[in-house]
């Protein structure tokens, strides 16, 4: 475009050179000139992004063809769609979007732009869609003027605030009580009302210093809250003298104070406290004590006094301005105390793990001092523990037979170390309390309950080593060994692993062995073993249980390599060997076998023994003619490899048999 724009320009200034030369009055017209001072087409209507109380953003297009000139914008607000009470607004720049504040909540708005170019301005948009003004809370009111009606009860008076267009539909009234510096004394109160600007506060004390705050309410909330008002000091008169109270003995040395005031409806308002004072002095000069209560109590128990004397109570009543004169006496003699009552009989736990005792639990219920009475707390309890009953009453024959144990403080359950009890006895618990005065009576004794044997700890997990096809070894860490030495240990096995069928067991095994070996399984078979230990006191718990172990698989017997003859007769010799190893299923039975040639060719079965056997009579036997021998074994899994051969050979001539050196029977020439 630039290159047709480029061209345009120089053949455009050739043909006016040569009009210029051919006509000397000749005046050349700038047309992009001309275009500029136009006045820009109308813009489309305004639209609001954004609107809030006060304020409006607008935003519009600028006219088209106006893109890249210079230019402003002229802006109509109004609050009517004809625009008679228009506000003008110059916009300079190209911006298009413009913010409107300073307007009136709750109120429509109408917009409408034009645009000013250098070819002058433009006609004016059509007006936007009616925009219409958020709602606001009221502005903040001025503090609210107080005015003291009475003792407790002043009167609030204040302007409205701004409403910013939405009627104030009520008030929130704000007061706290605060010391000279301003600083709060009691949390904030607070109370709504109408729309009156006016209201009375009651209930205030008399002598304090208060301040007051409000705030305005409309259809969107409430408004701020006001600062705060000037203070103001209640006033406050002196108070009436009180009667005297009235005081109740209770058990334990105790007594309970109660009084009320002179005119609770026209005096609490203004009240700040009580005072109570007392003393075994009726003038009130000596060992005299006192107390400063709350407004609100009317109850006051007084604990651990000088029992069985008089004594005399006095109240006061305080105000913003003083103390009132001292209540005329009420007098008392607290009750002497007495001993803590009978507990009802304990309850004693002796909680098992393992077969081991743990410890021994003893529990009670509060005495009934204690449990009626809140100033007869106990101060400790003695428990008592027996294996003889009834006791004797005299105290040296009871002696050897009971144990007690002093606690301190309001308890009501206790542990004893098992350890201190033995197995074999029958024992009782009783419990007593005590309180200031001594120790009360002791209970009824519980039921009878015994502490289990002590026996051996359980044994660890054990560790099985050493398969063969019938036998492993078995090994396991020695335990606690309880209340005694430990006298041998069990072993059991079984092929289900949590031991409920097929279970065997190996006993007496020494005290001081440490492994042992278990015989007799069964070939390519799973066990798990467990071990325990015995004392005196009977067997422990099963320990954990071993990981499975399996034999090794059964097999063909192992070749017999003993095969003898140790006597020869004269018709018949004497096979002999020695048990082949059976390889994991039993032996059922031996063949013997002969031949005439060293290689065993054409050997003949000469016989099969039961699987007991070790020897073999071979007889009707031909003398002077060599045989050759050879034995193997069967089991369930099939027979050995056969021995290595021996040769029998009969001489002719039979010969005598005489015993050798070695108890064998040897053969004469």
């Amino acid at each position: 475009s630039s290159s047709v724009s480029h061209n345009f320009s120089s053949s455009a200034a050739g043909t006016m050179a040569q009009a210029a030369a051919q006509d000397p009055e000749f005046q050349p017209v700038d047309f992009m000139a001309q275009r500029s001072r136009r006045p820009p087409p109308q813009p489309l209507p305004p639209e609001a992004v954004q609107v809030a109380a006060t304020v409006i953003t607008i935003r519009w297009h600028a006219p088209i063809g106006t893109d890249d000139e210079d230019k402003r914008y002229k802006l109509w607000v109004a609050t009517d769609a004809n625009f008679g009470k228009a506000e003008v607004l110059d916009i300079a720049g190209t911006t298009t979007m413009a913010i409107l504040s300073s307007l009136e909540p709750r109120t429509r708005y109408f917009v409408k732009v034009a645009c000013i170019t250098l070819g002058g301005e433009g006609p004016a948009s059509q007006s936007s869609a009616p925009i219409t003004t958020l709602g606001l809370h009221p502005d903040q009111n001025e503090p609210p003027t107080p005015e003291v009606l009475s003792l407790s009860s002043v009167k609030l008076t204040w302007k409205p605030p701004n409403d910013n267009g939405l009627p104030v539909t009520g008030y929130q009234v704000f007061w706290r009580r605060v010391n000279e510096e301003g600083g709060a004394l009691e949390p904030t109160m607070d109370v709504n009302i109408g729309a009156e600007p006016t209201v009375d506060i009651t209930n205030l004390k008399g002598g304090a210093r208060y301040v007051f705050g409000v705030a305005a309410r409309n259809e969107e909330g409430l408004g701020p809250v006001s600062d705060d008002s000037l203070a103001v000091v209640m006033p406050a008169i002196h108070p009436d003298k009180p009667p005297p109270p009235t005081v109740t003995p209770e058990q334990m040395a105790a007594v309970t104070v109660r009084w009320s005031t002179v005119n609770d409806e026209m005096l609490d308002p203004t009240m700040t406290g009580w005072k109570l004072r007392y003393s075994a002095d009726p003038e009130m000069v000596t060992d005299v004590v006192e107390h400063s209560l709350q407004t609100c109590t009317r109850e006051f128990p007084i604990v651990a006094m000088d029992h069985g004397k008089m004594h005399y109570f006095q109240m006061c009543f305080t105000n913003g301005a003083g103390d009132s004169e001292w209540s005329d006496s009420a007098s008392c003699v607290p009750p002497v105390p007495k001993p803590p009552g009978k507990p009802a009989a304990p309850f004693p736990r002796v909680p098992v793990v393992d077969h081991q005792a743990q410890r021994l639990e003893v529990r009670w219920s509060a005495s009934i001092d204690a449990a009626n009475r809140p100033f007869g707390q106990n101060l400790g309890y003695s428990i008592r523990v027996t294996w003889k009953w009834p006791l004797p009453d005299d105290e040296s024959e009871r002696k050897p037979f009971v144990k007690e144990y002093e606690i301190s403080g309001n308890l009501e359950e206790y542990v004893i170390d098992a350890a201190t009890l033995e197995c074999y006895k029958e024992y009782r618990v009783q419990i007593r309390a005590a309180n200031v005065v001594g120790w009360g009576e002791w209970s009824d004794p519980s039921e009878v309950f015994t502490v289990p044997p002590p026996v051996p700890r359980p044994v660890g997990r054990p560790t099985v080593r050493r398969p063969t096809h019938h036998s492993f070894v078995v090994q396991w860490p020695h335990p606690n060994q309880g209340g005694a030495h430990i006298e041998s240990f069990r072993i059991r096995y079984s092929t289900d692993e949590y031991f409920r069928t097929n279970v065997a067991e190996v006993h007496d095994v020494p005290f001081n062995l440490s492994q042992c070996g278990v015989k007799n399984l069964s070939p390519g078979t799973t066990y798990w073993f467990q071990v325990c230990a015995t004392n005196r006191y009977g067997v422990g718990v099963w320990g954990d249980t071993s990981l499975p172990n399996k034999t090794l698989d059964g097999n063909l017997p192992a070749q017999i390599t003993t095969l003898t003859v140790p006597q020869i007769y004269n018709s018949f010799v004497l096979l002999q060997w020695e048990p082949a190893e059976d390889n994991g299923y039993p032996i059922t039975k031996y063949i013997v076998r002969y031949s005439k040639f060293p290689n065993m060719r054409d050997a003949k079965i000469y016989e099969e023994k039961d699987g007991s056997a070790t020897t073999c009579a071979v007889k009707h036997i031909k003398k002077d003619e060599p045989y050759y021998f050879q034995v193997c074994a069967q089991n369930a899994a099939g027979g050995s490899e056969w021995s290595n051969s021996v040769e029998v050979k009969l001489p002719p001539k039979a010969p005598r048999a005489l015993p050798d050196a070695d108890g064998q029977r040897a053969i004469e020439a």
